[in-house]
C-alpha cells in the first residue's frame, strides 16, 4: 500500500514493466494498481480514478500528446497492411486509434497535415473493420457514426477496412499498405 500518489508514480517509474497506473481513495484507504500496458480498461474509466501513464515509455515508444483532445497517438510513417498495421500498434502495447468525434478527427489531420514526410499520401489506418452487414471499431457492438464519414462512404465494395482521410473515415481494402495512427 502506498501512502501518496507520488509514492505510486516512483513505484511505477522504477519498474520497468509498468506503463501506466491508476490511484483512487476507496473508503479511506490508498489503491494504487500498475499495468503493463496503458490500455487499463476497457471501456470508460470512471472519473474518480485517476489513469497516469509512465513518461519514459511514451517517450521509448515515440508517443505524443494531445491535450485538446486527449489523446496519445503515435503515426507509424512505413506503410503496411492493416493486419500489420495493428500487430505494430499492438507491439507498440496500443491499438490502431479510434476516430469517434468530428473534434478527434479534425484534430488527426491538422497533425497529420504537419508532417512533412506524410504530404505525399495523407491516408492513415485506424480503428475500424466492416463485419456483419455494419461498421464497427472493434468488430463488435461500438459502431462506427455516419458523420464522420467522408463523401460516399462508408462502402464495403471499396474495402473491410477503415482509414483516415482529409476528408473523413473512408473504406479501403486492408491488403492496401497504407501509414497508420496508433493511440489510445
Amino acid at each position: 500500500m502506498t501512502t501518496s500518489i507520488q509514492d505510486c508514480a516512483a513505484i511505477c517509474r522504477n519498474q520497468g514493466t509498468c506503463m501506466a497506473f491508476t490511484y483512487r481513495i476507496a473508503n479511506g484507504v490508498q489503491l494504487c494498481t500498475g499495468y503493463s500496458a496503458w490500455i487499463v480498461v476497457p471501456g470508460r474509466i470512471l472519473s474518480d480514478i485517476g489513469v497516469f501513464v509512465n513518461q519514459d515509455v511514451l517517450d521509448m515508444y515515440g508517443y505524443k500528446e494531445d491535450n485538446e483532445v486527449g489523446i496519445l497517438y503515435n503515426i507509424v510513417d512505413v506503410k503496411m497492411d492493416q493486419a500489420n498495421a495493428s500487430s505494430t500498434c499492438t507491439n507498440k502495447h496500443t491499438r490502431l486509434l479510434k476516430v469517434d468525434t468530428t473534434f478527434k478527427m479534425s484534430r488527426l489531420q491538422i497533425i497529420t497535415d504537419g508532417y512533412f514526410v506524410l504530404k505525399q499520401d495523407l491516408r492513415f489506418y485506424v480503428a475500424g473493420v466492416y463485419s456483419s452487414q455494419n461498421w464497427s471499431y472493434d468488430g463488435g457492438t461500438d459502431m462506427i457514426t455516419s458523420d464522420i464519414w467522408s463523401p460516399g462512404n462508408p462502402d464495403p465494395g471499396q474495402g473491410h477496412c477503415v482509414m483516415l482521410t482529409p476528408t473523413g473515415l473512408a473504406s479501403v481494402d486492408c491488403q492496401q499498405k497504407l501509414f497508420s495512427i496508433c493511440g489510445t
